[in-house]
Parts: C-alpha cells; structure tokens; sequence
C-alpha cells in the first residue's frame, strides 16, 4: 500500500502515484509511505530516486538499526514499538531522506506514522516544514513508545519486589525471569539505535540542518537516559532473584528438617509396633504354648512384655538422642 502527501506553498495534499517523479522535483516536501511493500512498489525507489541497491535490499530483509549516508540523501533504519503486552513486538522502519522528500518503507502498519501523517495533513504543513523535522518527528515518537515502556517496567519491578516480600513464589520467578527477558530486548534494540541518532546530532549535513541538532540531541538523552534505567533495572531484577533464591533454599532446608524430624518419628513407631508386632503374631499361632495353660496370667504376661519393650525401646532412643 502506498500512501502520498505533498505539501507545497504550505498546503497539504494527497498525491497520485503517475505524478510521483513532479513531486520529487517541484514540491516542498513529499512523503512517501510504502507499507507491505510488492517488487512494483520497490521498483520506484530505483526509477524516481536512484536509490541504491543496496539500500533498498535493506527494505526487504531484516537489518539492524543504523545509517548510511549517500551523495544526495540518508538511509536510515530503526524500530518502531507496536505491542508490549506478553514480549516486544516492534516493526522495522526504513527512512530515505533527502532534500525534500522522506520515504518510508515497512511491512506491518505503524501508529506513529498514521498518527503523524494525520497531523501533517490536518496543519495545511505548519507541523512539517523540512525532511529533517519530519524525520525528528517520525523518531522521537517511535523512541516516545520505548520511554513509555521502560516507565512500566519500572512499575511492575515494584510491584514483584513487594510481591517477594508478601509471597515469594514460583510466579514472582516467573514474572522477574518476564522482566529480564524486556529488558535485554530493549536494550538489543535501544543501543544501536542510540547510535543512530548519535550519529545524525554530532554531524551537520546538508539535510540535517544546524537548528534540528538540538532536537535529536534532545532525543539522544532520552535514549541514554533509558540505557542507564534498564542498566539498574537489570541489577534490580538480579539482586531481587538472588534474594528469592537465597529464601527459597532455606525455605527448603527448614521443610527437609522437618520432613527429618518426621521420618524420625514414624521410624520410631515403626520401630516399636513391630516388636510388638511380632510379640502378638508369637502368641497368634495355633500351637500348644506353655504360656495358654496360665490362664489370664499368660495374658498378662504378653501384655506385660509388651510394655516393657516398648518402654525399653523409647529409653534406649532417648539416650541415643533419637528421639
């Protein structure tokens, strides 16, 4: 899908693909958006731009954030956030800047770029005077989404550290192993990007204009300024796992102790109802024993015995401590 707005004598309109080639030479500043894009669609790059080969092979396969920089215009590739709700999902964003035109090329549809096309169309173009400030605005609201998210990881690192507190378990691991995995993406993809604008606010070009640097400047320290969060948001995540693995261990110690304490006594009573066990199995034979002639005084006699086993049994355990 291809989307074309044309601002010239600072009114705005929507352009038409036959007449792309005229905008490129008479307009004030012409974007085109190209979404999913199809061979036809790339094949414009090469027939109205001169873009170059190589340039427009990074719009079709994946490429990491960074910037390369031609005679006549910048080619640059970040990543836009669309979803943070179970793991990060962002859209790769190819940018071709030139003296008056931006092309942007994706595969899936952005909201920054449907949110900052609506606004450039509905200004008549005092919102977007140059390529450079549309490119700043197409990056600073693309970086605004991860500033956004990082605010929330911040959040929720609160609430798992109180969490711990009330009720460390295997779903607080769960919810910090969660965490961890954000922010090492976000840094993957924040760190070159960081170098991308780093790039564009240290060196002034003939489509980077002197009075744009401050505002990617502006954009740099909010990039660096999310580094240095996930930084302590990683030792956060890492002191707070050491802390629950620590518990956890000696959760279990003190669950094994008492599991022994157990064991013991059930070995105990074990240990006593089988000599009383077999006590009763001796007199439980169908044989002439002299103690049957007794009387009740043969009972007594068993049940005498098995008394005094079994205090024998419980004084000989108490000496040994087992009990």
């Amino acid at each position: 899908m291809i989307k074309i707005l044309v601002c010239k004598d600072k009114r705005v309109e929507e352009g038409k693909y036959e007449d792309l080639a005229l905008y490129k030479k008479e307009a004030d500043l012409l974007w085109l958006d190209i979404e999913a894009a199809k061979e036809e669609d790339l094949a414009i790059l090469d027939e109205v731009f001169s873009f170059h080969d190589l340039a427009i092979e990074d719009c079709i396969f994946p490429s990491q954030p960074k910037i390369d920089e031609f005679s006549d215009h910048l080619f640059i590739v970040i990543y836009s956030l669309l979803n943070s709700e179970r793991e990060i999902i962002t859209e790769e964003l190819n940018m071709f800047v030139g003296q008056n035109y931006v092309v942007t090329v994706h595969e899936k549809p952005v909201p920054v770029l449907a949110n900052i096309a609506k606004k450039f169309s509905s200004e008549d173009g005092s919102f977007i005077k140059t390529p450079d400030f549309l490119l700043h605005a197409i990056v600073d609201r693309a970086i605004d989404g991860f500033f956004l998210l990082v605010s929330k990881i911040d959040l929720e690192i609160d609430r798992i550290e109180e969490a711990a507190l009330e009720k460390p378990d295997q779903e607080v691991i769960s919810r910090l192993f969660e965490i961890k995995k954000k922010i090492i993406a976000l840094r993957r993809i924040l760190t070159p990007q960081q170098r991308v604008i780093k790039y564009i606010a240290k060196k002034e070009s003939s489509i980077i204009k002197e009075e744009m640097i401050p505002y990617f400047d502006d954009i740099l320290d909010h990039i660096e300024q999310m580094n240095i969060s996930l930084e302590t948001y990683r030792d956060a995540t890492t002191d707070i796992l050491q802390w629950l693995n620590s518990y956890l261990e000696v959760h279990l110690q003190n669950v094994s102790n008492q599991m022994s304490q157990v064991m013991k006594v059930l070995t105990v009573v074990a240990t006593i109802f089988m000599s009383l066990t077999f006590i009763t199995g001796y007199y439980g034979m169908n044989l002439a024993l002299p103690e049957f002639k007794w009387g009740i005084g043969g009972v007594l006699f068993a049940i005498a015995l098995m008394a005094s086993i079994t205090l024998g049994l419980l004084i000989y355990f108490r000496k040994k401590r087992w009990i």
